[in-house]
């Protein structure tokens, strides 16, 4: 389910003072996370622009976890990593429907789109109950829930599942900062999304979960 704020198109203005707001907050050895959507009508330019101004100050890490045209410019823009679901990223590669790893056309175009100029050094993609891969140029990874997960939460048990794509991508910013190989990068992306699972609340996540988790994802 999609809720989205009924807004008017941002204008120029605005638009300028969120460049000019960003330009002061990015850090350099920051570790920078876009999520969520971009207003429907903000200027194409604009997005490139808070991507642009990101790099200029040297993070530690640049990714996103989006869609919609803030994901499109986000894939042509050298960030170190880009998320979305299987939907979201067959979209980006031009398939007719969502990535299947499965099927070699698709793990060619994923490769290829890889190789581009300005392409991200890393994609994670979320399967839903499936798991997520992970994918560098030369690099396919694929992780799922241990099996018995509810069990290894002890008395938690699956309560909604909204707000574990968040979850995943908080693992991802905990394996980046701490300097994770691809393989501990995934791992603790699909324990982190197997976790809040536990919770009704889509921001809650418990972290004896994700390391009971974390211990059995292979």
């Amino acid at each position: 389910t999609h809720i989205k704020e009924a807004m008017p198109r941002p204008g120029p203005a605005e638009e300028e003072a969120l460049l000019a707001f960003w330009r002061k907050t990015v850090r350099r050895g920051d570790i920078v996370a876009f999520c969520g959507s971009a207003p429907e009508g903000a200027s194409r330019e604009t997005l490139r622009r808070l991507f642009a101004l990101a790099r200029r100050a040297r993070p530690r890490a640049i990714v996103a976890d989006s869609s919609g045209p803030l994901l499109e410019a986000a894939a042509g823009a050298g960030l170190d990593g880009l998320k979305g679901n299987a939907a979201e990223i067959g979209g980006w590669l031009g398939l007719r429907g969502p990535l299947d790893v499965k099927r070699p056309a698709h793990r060619r175009a994923l490769m290829r789109a890889l190789g581009r100029r300005g392409a991200p050094r890393a994609v994670l993609i979320t399967l839903g109950a499936a798991g997520a891969v992970y994918a560098e140029r030369g690099l396919l990874l694929r992780a799922r829930p241990p099996a018995g997960s509810a069990a290894r939460m002890g008395k938690a048990r699956h309560q909604s599942a909204t707000g574990c794509g968040d979850a995943a991508t908080a693992g991802w910013l905990w394996a980046l900062r701490d300097g994770c190989p691809p393989e501990e990068v995934l791992r603790r992306a699909v324990a982190c999304g197997t976790a809040k699972l536990a919770s009704p609340d889509p921001g809650n996540l418990q972290a004896r979960h994700v390391w009971a988790l974390l211990r059995a994802t292979k």
